[in-house]
């Protein structure tokens, strides 16, 4: 019998178009009114936290820059969350459905080891406004649950807009940088710098761009020495020619020392437990 079925491949048009029939139409803006069903949990319970489009008290109205924004987290997952001394968040663009910039997820730690994912929201917009009204939203949730919220640390990425909302609503939270989108963010430089053939292409350079990724990992006090007499220095052992290749790296230099090195303790992750939100990436 199983011999002649059909594989996934040729019959996931048809399995996916008998899914879609059984869900509500996909809304083509955000003011759509949301379906009951996606407001609570398997079990009936509350998940929906906050709808921008509603008016609900005691929690923050949205202001216009924010436009449309759901929140969804249960007691349970508000209740983790006011326990985790670490928090780290990150976005992601690709799972996003059609109304949403994108789908931001905030994790915390059950037991200080093991991270999960708590706190889906599903932004229209990314910028300064929507990030702090998700913080002074949770804040109020858990208040409510008389609860408290004052994490230790919170890691994500560099995104100015969501480390500013972070300094303001939680001024004695130390903000941690995620190795891997810190090495991202030098890569990109990297390319913009037009030294991506010379990374890929000649030791020296690779070794010395390598090396700058790396000062993560360095203790904070030390990452500005390491740098200027460590791996700077070595801009000599690149070759003279073509005459850009000096021209760029000092260029990528200057990116560097004038961006990251006044902000050593956000990047450094030595000696900390977690030093990515790569488990988020994976939820």
């Amino acid at each position: 019998m199983l011999v002649v079925l059909p594989t996934f491949y040729n019959m996931q048009a048809q399995l996916y178009r008998i899914r879609q029939e059984h869900l509500p139409t996909s809304p083509t803006d955000s003011k759509f009114v949301l379906h009951p069903g996606f407001t609570t949990t398997d079990q009936g319970n509350r998940f929906l936290l906050y709808d921008s489009n509603v008016v609900q008290v005691p929690y923050a109205s949205a202001p216009p820059e924010v436009g449309r924004l759901l929140i969804y987290a249960s007691d349970l997952q508000l209740d983790i969350l006011s326990k985790s001394n670490r928090i780290g968040s990150d976005g992601t663009f690709e799972t996003a459905a059609q109304i949403s910039h994108q789908n931001y997820i905030i994790i915390g730690e059950v037991e200080e080891k093991h991270p999960v994912p708590l706190i889906f929201c599903l932004c229209e917009h990314k910028n300064y406004e929507t990030y702090k009204l998700i913080i002074k939203v949770l804040k109020t949730a858990v208040i409510n649950l008389k609860l408290d919220l004052k994490p230790v640390y919170w890691m994500s990425d560099y995104e100015s807009a969501l480390t500013k909302a972070i300094k303001e609503e939680f001024p004695n939270t130390q903000l941690l940088g995620c190795a891997f989108h810190f090495s991202q963010a030098i890569y990109r430089n990297i390319q913009g710098k037009g030294l991506q053939d010379a990374y890929q292409n000649l030791e020296v350079v690779r070794q010395v761009l390598r090396q700058i990724m790396a000062l993560a990992f360095v203790p904070s006090d030390q990452i500005t020495r390491v740098y200027y007499d460590v791996i700077k220095p070595q801009l000599n052992n690149v070759p003279a020619k073509p005459i850009s290749l000096r021209h760029n790296l000092r260029d990528f230099f200057k990116y560097f020392e004038s961006f990251w090195l006044r902000k050593t303790n956000q990047f450094c992750v030595f000696n900390q437990s977690t030093r990515t939100n790569n488990g988020l990436e994976g939820n």
